[in-house]
């Protein structure tokens, strides 16, 4: 049975080494006394800060769509490489079409990383066979895992008072290249925590 159950161990430790996982929060932060109202709102500014094109409106889409009517697209004013250049017009245009505020989603940071997997030799299965090699370091040539983390920052800005008023910080280890998968995960994560704070009344 123990032969068994360290076999088991080993096959599982094998098979999902490398396999993708769901985002975790890191940390959190809300300015005090800030709450807001969901019925409240007229437009709340959607954007995703990434450099691919297509990512950006599928995720300004998906987030946007969390808000109903009141969830607008920043794709729609502006490309993110003329923000600044275009900051004082949208400022103006903001306030002038009553916006509440924004909700700006980015990647922080991305690193890889490649380890070697071992293979447990069939000695190490069981401890007497194990004992007549135990003089002897030698180990099995194993194989290469590549594994992605990732760092999502999420900020939410008022327009009223031109501050942050919540911030999340999400890690994520080999997510799923599947976007619709990726920003329901992370927008329900992020939804999750603010519902646990009641940042958002609904």
């Amino acid at each position: 049975m123990l032969k068994l159950n360290l076999m088991l161990c080993a096959v599982y430790l094998l098979f999902y080494a490398g396999c993708s996982s769901s985002p975790k929060l890191i940390s959190s932060w809300r300015a005090p006394n800030s709450t807001i109202y969901f019925d409240s709102l007229h437009k709340v500014l959607v954007v995703a800060a990434l450099n691919d094109s297509y990512n950006r409106k599928f995720t300004e889409n998906r987030i946007a769509a969390r808000f109903g009517n009141a969830g607008v697209k920043s794709y729609e004013y502006f490309e993110l490489a003329d923000l600044v250049e275009k900051k004082s017009y949208l400022i103006k245009k903001f306030k002038e079409e009553n916006f509440n505020g924004a909700v700006v989603i980015r990647v922080v940071s991305q690193q890889s990383e490649v380890t070697a997997q071992q293979t447990i030799p069939t000695y190490l299965l069981d401890y007497w066979d194990f004992a007549d090699y135990y003089v002897d370091t030698r180990m099995s040539a194993g194989r290469m895992t590549h594994d992605e983390f990732y760092r999502i920052e999420v900020n939410v800005y008022s327009f009223d008072t031109n501050k942050l008023v919540w911030s999340c910080l999400a890690s994520w280890t080999n997510p799923e290249f599947n976007m619709e998968r990726l920003v329901n995960n992370i927008v329900n994560l992020v939804a999750d925590k603010m519902d646990e704070e009641n940042f958002i009344i609904r």
